[in-house]
């Protein structure tokens, strides 16, 4: 499953609180975990020019409470679980893997999970999101504050900040009820 779409909603409370509470992590950390390997070796294994330098990103985990989430849900067919924001900043590469859901799977069990990509600013030089489909690799950029796709958990997908400033997108995790 992969979907584009358009979200309307104020993520103003989220831009004005950036880095508060956020949590530090590299890719390139959790390169041994099982489900990483088994992505990495579909492209001949991770690159060992990949470090704790060039993979970082900043993570948060956001109290659902704080959302409209039947706003949201209407909006993007999701029964939503979880909402958390990534900064990346520049000169930094989320490298090619597909999401697994552990922790979802843990607190709810096996679904068919899905994520959302949202992008909560308008495109910036250097900033891109690729992800594959039927083996065809596509390369988004020049959006706009509140484009999003979605896919399942078989899709790859990377993202990169080779621009100048910070790249903000908020992922929705859930499971696909339709609208």
């Amino acid at each position: 499953m992969l979907k584009k779409f358009k979200l309307s909603y104020n993520f103003d409370f989220i831009l004005n609180t950036l880095y508060k509470g956020y949590s530090c992590g590299a890719t390139v950390k959790f390169k041994d975990q099982p489900s990483l390997v088994e992505d990495y070796n579909v492209f001949n294994g991770l690159p060992k020019t990949y470090n704790e330098h060039n993979t970082l990103h900043y993570r948060k985990h956001w109290n659902l409470k704080l959302f409209n989430l039947k706003n949201l849900q209407s909006q993007t067919g999701i029964e939503i679980h979880d909402v958390a924001t990534l900064i990346q900043p520049p000169g930094n590469t989320l490298v090619a893997h597909r999401d697994k859901h552990y922790s979802l799977t843990d607190k709810y069990g096996d679904k068919n999970y899905i994520r959302t990509t949202i992008f909560l600013e308008n495109w910036k030089v250097g900033h891109i999101l690729q992800y594959e489909s039927n083996n065809h690799w596509t390369n988004l950029s020049h959006w706009e504050a509140g484009d999003g796709v979605m896919w399942d958990q078989t899709h790859f997908h990377l993202s990169s900040n080779a621009g100048f400033e910070d790249k903000i997108t908020l992922q929705i995790s859930g499971i696909f009820k339709e609208k």
